[in-house]
């Protein structure tokens, strides 16, 4: 992440995130840079950047997308996320939750997948209930799908 504006703004957005969620401004500090290094790849600008980190209630949820997006840069973009919150009555803070937990449930299950799989199982998970638009409604929806139907991509 060599651009010094991005750098300076991963300082700001740390800090007030941490004092904003209350939690350690060392790991939103980790969790900007690797996510800030997304913008490097011109997976996300740098106003996208910081709708995410907004977004985020916790460094790991951003730590999550990094990862997902990392493996794939040049074939999805932050568009492809957006279309699919816009899609659906959730918010982006309702489908990073949801990203963190299904990341946690098929790593715990010694699987693992692409973003745009990852995206595309929330996707059905919204359409199975699409009126209910709250943080923990999504976030269950998935694990209750996951819980009941698995996951094999």
């Amino acid at each position: 992440m060599a651009n010094i504006n991005l750098m300076n703004q991963v300082q700001k957005l740390a800090k007030s995130l941490s004092a904003r969620r209350n939690q350690p401004e060392a790991h939103w500090s980790v969790a900007l840079e690797k996510t800030g290094g997304l913008v490097a790849q011109k997976w996300l600008t740098e106003g996208q950047f910081e709708h995410l980190a907004a977004a985020a209630l916790s460094p790991r949820q951003l730590l999550v997308l990094a990862e997902y997006a990392g493996k794939q840069p040049g074939k999805s973009d932050f568009s492809m996320l957006m279309e699919r919150v816009d899609d659906s009555s959730y918010s982006i803070t309702d489908w990073l939750v949801a990203m963190e937990a299904f990341h946690d449930w098929i790593s715990s299950h010694g699987k693992s997948t692409s973003l745009d799989m990852l995206l595309g199982y929330i996707a059905c998970c919204t359409d199975a209930d699409p009126n209910a638009s709250t943080v923990s409604a999504l976030r269950d929806l998935v694990i209750t799908m996951l819980e009941q139907f698995g996951f094999d991509g």
